[in-house]
Parts: C-alpha cells; sequence; structure tokens
C-alpha cells in the first residue's frame, strides 16, 4: 500500500496538468526573405516605377524636340549676317531655348530621387505591414534578410563593409519565404501607383531601386 499511493499521486497529477500545445512545444520560427525580390516583384512597386518612366520619356521627347531646335537655329546663324534683324532674332529665341533646356533638365533630375523614393516609401511600408499579417498567419516569429551571396565592393574599405554588415552567412532554402511571400503580397495589395507620385522629366531610363538617377546633358554650346 505504501508503494501504491505515491503511483497514485503521480498519475492524478498528470491528468490533471494542463498539456503543452503544439505551439508551445515549438521553437520559434525563423525565416529569410530576399527583399530585393520581393520589391521588384510587388506589383505596386512595378506600377510606380513604369508611370515614372513613362513620365520620364514624355519630358525626354520635350527635352529632344528643344536640342533639335536649338541646332536648327545654329544652322539658321551660320547662314545670316551676325548684324541683321533675322540673326537677332534668332540668336535670341536660341539663348532664351537654351536656358530653358537646362531649367527642364535641372528641375526634372531634381524630382526624380524624391518622386523614385515616394514610390519605394510607399512600397516598402506595405509590404512591411502585410508581412506582419502572414508572419502571424504562418507562425513566424523572426525574418532575417537573406544575405548577399556576391561582393560587389569596389576597395578594401567597401568590402570590408559588405563582409561584416552581413548578419546571416547561410541559411537552408527552405527557410527561404521570397516565392510564398511574395505570392501572398500581390493577393493582398492591389496594383495600383502610388499616390503623390506626380509626372516628371528627367533622363528615359528609371534606375534600379536603389540607383542613382541619370542626368541628361544638353547638346550645343
Amino acid at each position: 500500500m505504501r508503494l501504491l499511493l505515491p503511483l497514485v499521486l503521480l498519475l492524478a497529477f498528470i491528468t490533471t496538468a494542463p498539456s503543452l500545445s503544439a505551439a508551445d512545444t515549438e521553437a520559434p520560427r525563423i525565416a529569410v526573405l530576399r527583399l530585393y525580390d520581393v520589391m521588384t516583384g510587388f506589383t505596386r512597386y512595378t506600377a510606380g516605377m513604369e508611370k515614372i518612366k513613362a513620365d520620364m520619356a514624355g519630358g525626354q521627347a520635350k527635352i529632344n524636340a528643344m536640342q533639335e531646335r536649338m541646332k536648327q537655329l545654329e544652322t539658321s546663324m551660320d547662314s545670316l549676317k551676325p548684324d541683321s534683324d533675322s540673326f537677332a532674332k534668332a540668336e535670341l529665341e536660341y539663348e532664351q531655348t537654351k536656358v530653358a533646356l537646362k531649367l527642364l533638365i535641372d528641375h526634372g533630375n531634381a524630382d526624380i530621387h524624391s518622386k523614385q523614393m515616394a514610390v519605394i516609401r510607399d512600397s516598402y511600408a506595405r509590404l512591411h505591414a502585410t508581412l506582419a499579417d502572414y508572419c502571424k498567419e504562418k507562425g513566424i516569429q523572426l525574418v532575417h534578410l537573406a544575405p548577399n551571396p556576391d561582393i560587389d565592393a569596389q576597395n578594401p574599405a567597401e568590402l570590408t563593409n559588405e563582409l561584416f554588415m552581413q548578419d546571416v552567412l547561410y541559411f537552408d532554402s527552405s527557410y527561404d519565404i521570397t516565392d510564398s511571400f511574395l505570392t501572398y503580397l500581390n493577393a493582398h495589395m492591389p496594383a495600383g501607383t502610388p499616390t503623390g507620385v506626380p509626372a516628371m522629366l528627367a533622363a528615359p531610363d528609371a534606375p534600379a531601386p536603389a540607383a542613382t538617377p541619370a542626368t541628361v546633358a544638353p547638346t550645343g554650346p
């Protein structure tokens, strides 16, 4: 009887103790995300950048037309007498066009950076909020940026920064949620151009997400 009593108490404790759920027994789930691939595959981001490219193409057409007009004026002045009224009129139009062209290029290039940043900020904010929902649904508690497998540094200082700024050096492919999350992201975010991205005038091609805007140099003196 003395041996049975501890056994009975043990069984009673086991049957009354709260059971652990699967979530309680599992280790925190960790995932890895290729942010660049998600951003450039996000339909809202691509729509915003396509609008910028279209606006830039329209601006480039205006620049090309003004440059062509300056060439025509130069040719015309070459055949006119410097002291004639026609020469003075052509020269005035040439100088006015030259100033207008410079202003057009300067203002357009000044706008590129801020407008692209507007698209990136808007897209990232929506991506970040949607990632939180995705992780809650999947039980993911931590998402790391996938490491960059390529080192593009051009000098030792940049090389050092690239190497030691990465906090993940290896991950198993089963941890990569990029493709799954990108599908989820686009499904939960209707495509559209972010607000606050007006038309602009600048170089013809929109750069990659973190690229520096190109500058269009006028021709002629």
